[in-house]
Parts: C-alpha cells; structure tokens; sequence
C-alpha cells in the first residue's frame, strides 16, 4: 500500500499528522482513511482540507535576506500525498515512452551521469583558439515548477491520450490547492493557487518532465527545420540539448543566428507553459578560445558570459583533464557536510550509516564520472575515517580497525569496484579474513556444509544498526573486553562483566559466558542474530 511505503520523518501537512501517526493508528484510521481515498478516486472530489498546504521557505545561500533566495517546499497532507502518489504510479507506467531520452530528470532507469558524460564529450577542447564552431546555452528558468501553466499541462495530457477521469483526477489535485505559510513554528495567511506545481507533490516531477519534453521536441523541431545548425558532434544522433528536469544544456554551431533562433523558441515556449529564462543567469559557451568576441556575442544576446569549468548537476563540467584542484569542490561538500553532523553526538551505528546513505552515494556519482586521483581518495578516506570513529573529519583519534578492511574508499581498483556497486564488505570468500575465520569455526564439518550468505547474517534488511555494528567488532576482536583493556594498562577487574568468575574475553563473553547460555553455542549462526540485543547490553557494559 502507497501509505506503508511512503518515507518517514518528513514534515507533516498543515493538519500536523505525519506518516507515522497513521502508521501507529491504522487500527484505529484504517476504514476512514481508505474511505476517503476510494471517495476520491470514485467521485473526483477532493474536500479542501486535504488539499490544504504549508509552504515552507528554504533558503538557497547562506543568510539569505531576499524573498528570491528562498525555496518554496510545500508540505502537504499525507492523505493527499497517497492520492498523488498512487496517480504518480500510474503516470510512470508511461512516462519513459512519453518523455525523450535526453531528459534523465525522475525516470527509471536512466543515469544522471549519462548527461555529463556527454556534456563533457560535447565541450571538450573549447578552450583552444581558432574559429567559433561549437556553441552551448546553459538554459537557467525562473521559479520553474512555480510557474507551470496548468492548461498547458492538462493539453499534454490530452495530446497522449489519456482516460478523461484520470486527467480529472490531476485537474482536480493541482488546482485546488491553497496555501499557508509555515513562519517560526506557525501558519501565516491563506491563499489560493492560480498556477504552478508543488515541490513535495509525488506526482509533480512527472508532471514537470511531460512539460519540459514539450520543449524538447520544440528544439528538435526547430533544428529538422532548419532554425539553427546542431553542434558538428550532435547530428547522429541528432542532439539539440541535455536536460535534467530544469537543468538544460542547449547545443549548436555557436552562430548568432542560432542562438538567436533558440532564443526564439526558448521565448515560444514561455507563452504556452509559463516557463520563462533568467536571462542574468542563463550562460552562453562557445569554443575558439576568443574572449572578447565571447563577451560581445552574449551581451548581444542578453545573457551572461560563461566559461568552462561551469557546475553542472553538482559537478564540475571540464573542456580539458581534470586536475587535482577541481576535485577541491568534492573535499569541500564532503567535509560541510561532516561538519554539520559533528555536533549531532552521533553513535558509531549512527555514523556508520550516514557515511553509507550520503557520503558514499555523493562519492560513487563522482567516481562514476571521473577517475578519482588516488591522492584525493586518500582524503577522502582520512576524513571518513575519522569521521567513522571520532565524529569529526579532522580528528586523529585511533580507528579500531583498519580502513583497508572496511571496504569502500581505499585507493586500489577493488576498492573503486565496491563504490560503484555499493558493496562495503569483504567478500565473504576470503579465506584469511578474521570474520570468516569466526564463522567457519561455527560451521559444520567438511562434507556436510550449508550455503548460506554469511555477511547477510549481520547486515541484513531491517537490522537494528547498533546491534549489526556491535556485531561486527566483535567479528574483528576490537570490541573494550577487560582483558583488551588490561594490555593497554588500564586498571579494570579482570573477570567477566557477567558471570564474574572467568577473565573477559571476546570469546568467552559470546560464547562461553553460561550466563549467555540460554542462547545456545550460537550454532547456526542466524540464531545468534536474535542474541544481538543480548550482546548489546554488554557492549554497553564492556565499551
């Protein structure tokens, strides 16, 4: 069900009930809340107080001060986020036929890093002198999703032939929205809407995407025509631009009266949909290494200069190899961002899966553009693990255990294989590694062996993180047992935190402890699983 699959700890709606108020009252809401779904999708009616919304202001820079440094994130209902989710669903059984392929924006199975690869194939050499041949519009559109003309969508979705009830269903979603401002805690005024789409919608991003192809095959169209002449690299396949939602690369020969041209459709394209450019913020690109006839050009056209290297869907956008100074602005994000959590007083399990859900996928996008230099790797791997251990990136706290073993930033090519397949552990296929050597010793004899996926019995789906982290020090012996403590000289008792009668090791807490007894000898190893909680409280104890 839409409502069980929905992501939690997300602001709530105007009516103050998160996902996790229905999830903990589903007895109690079920009927109603199922109810008031099937009304909807039977009648076509949505009752106002669902539709309602709270805006909430993000800022895009630091001390923002002006109404336009801020981003406008709606907060809806969760009754209505499962209406529009469900209707999303049915939009993305279609939207990879409907939308052309140079759109990766919100569509399954097409790769971000696909458009800067060919971005970057597209501007390579621009620097070097001679003739103006290539040519590449940076397109900046004002307020996008804002200023979306709701007519404008619904023709699109009657141009693809789609049932009447199911275009009713997003009429009535999208125009019968209306507006609070979330301000210090509280809702301020109320509005209603005259066009635009949410940001916090489901359904908006594929609502968007069908908007914007309109302009795609526009571009397309323009240069089958004639209008302008692609960029010599673009003619097969035909490419007249690279677009990630509102992020669009428009290409050429770099002629006035291309951009001209493009401008033009550009300027057709805000009639209809109400998707203008910022002309302060659009860029023009051309090659031939000629400042000052870049300059001329583009303030001919009314808009800004540009040149390469320029940001692009987060990255850097190279016309040459890159050198160890642009890989500054990945350090830079890494090192904000660990800077942020570090007063968080996040545990090791905390931190453990922050590096695995942001830093690692901020990482792999990188490393699945470009070939990372072994010494930005090497910092990149002192600041995670530090961060891993201490909370801090700059810490030079003593790691537990080798960052070799946790596979995921070394500097050799396997490691580069684990990022770009998300796998952080050691195969379970060496022999020599200590986990493995744990759980052989829990095996079977030869001739009678089970297959079984080892690594899964720690980290598997819906593991408590603590208990899988606990775990898996203790797998590599660098849990605080007595008797670790005692060799580095720290007075402690030596006996068993437990059972008081035996010196504390690894092995005896786990294994041999008969205060643990109840749990078996921990053969087979899934039933050691549900020991976790168990071992935890003598983590607490022993760390």
């Amino acid at each position: 069900m839409a409502l069980f699959s929905m992501p939690r700890n997300k602001a709530p709606g105007p009516d103050g009930f998160p996902v996790e108020f229905f999830l903990e009252a589903w007895p109690i809401v079920k009927e109603s809340f199922i109810a008031a779904i099937k009304e909807f999708f039977l009648t076509g009616h949505l009752l106002k107080g669902f539709n309602a919304t709270a805006i909430t202001l993000i800022p895009k820079v630091p001390g923002a001060d002006q109404l336009n440094l801020f981003r406008p994130v709606a907060c809806c209902t969760t009754i209505y986020k499962v209406i529009t989710r469900l209707i999303s669903k049915r939009l993305n059984l279609f939207i990879d036929q409907a939308v052309q392929s140079n759109q990766v924006g919100f569509i399954k199975g097409r790769l971000l890093c696909e458009n800067v690869l060919l971005a970057s194939e597209l501007v390579d050499n621009f620097q070097a002198e001679g003739d103006t041949s290539r040519g590449c519009l940076q397109v900046d559109l004002t307020k996008a999703y804002d200023n979306v003309n709701w007519e404008f969508l619904i023709n699109i979705l009657k141009a693809l032939n789609l049932p009447p009830i199911f275009i009713n269903w997003i009429w009535v979603c999208i125009s019968t929205p209306s507006y609070s401002i979330a301000y210090n805690g509280e809702l301020i005024g109320f509005f209603v809407g005259k066009k635009g789409i949410r940001q916090g919608d489901p359904m908006s991003s594929h609502l968007f995407v069908l908007v914007m192809d309109i302009l795609a095959r526009s571009l397309d169209l323009g240069a089958v025509e004639g209008r302008f002449v692609l960029h010599p690299k673009c003619l097969a396949p035909m490419i007249t631009h690279l677009s990630f939602a509102d992020d669009i690369l428009v290409f050429c020969d770099g002629s006035l009266s291309s951009l001209v041209a493009i401008l033009d459709i550009l300027d057709v394209f805000k009639k209809g949909s109400g998707l203008g450019i910022n002309l302060q913020k659009t860029a023009l690109l051309l090659d031939g290494g000629n400042f000052e006839r870049n300059r001329i050009m583009a303030a001919s056209l009314g808009v800004s200069q540009g040149s390469l290297p320029v940001r692009y869907l987060g990255v850097p956008l190279m016309s040459q190899k890159m050198k160890k100074h642009d890989y500054q602005p990945l350090v830079d994000r890494i090192n904000s961002r660990f800077t942020s959590w570090t007063a968080r007083h996040l545990s090791f399990a905390g931190r453990l899966q922050l590096l695995k859900s942001v830093i690692y996928s901020t990482i792999n996008f990188w490393a699945s553009i470009f070939i990372l230099p072994n010494q930005c790797l090497h910092k990149l791997e002192q600041m995670c693990n530090a961060f891993l251990w201490s909370g801090a990136p700059n810490s030079a706290r003593e790691a537990k255990i080798s960052w070799d073993i946790l596979v995921g930033l070394s500097i050799t090519s396997v490691v580069r294989d684990a990022i770009r397949n998300d796998d952080w552990w050691i195969a379970s296929s060496r022999s020599r590694n200590p986990v493995i050597l744990l759980l052989k010793s829990l095996l079977p004899p030869v001739g009678n062996l089970v297959d079984f996926s080892w690594h899964k019995a720690v980290w598997f789906t819906n593991q408590v993180p603590k208990h899988a982290f606990i775990s898996w020090v203790t797998a590599w012996n660098r849990l605080h047992t007595r008797d670790r403590l005692r060799s580095w000289g720290l007075i402690v008792p030596a006996e068993c935190v437990l059972c008081n009668l035996v010196d504390e090791t690894r092995d005896h807490l786990f294994f041999a402890c008969f205060k643990g007894s109840g749990f078996g000898v921990l053969a087979p190893w899934p039933s050691a699983v549900m020991a976790w909680a168990f071992w935890a409280s003598a983590f607490d104890l022993a760390f």
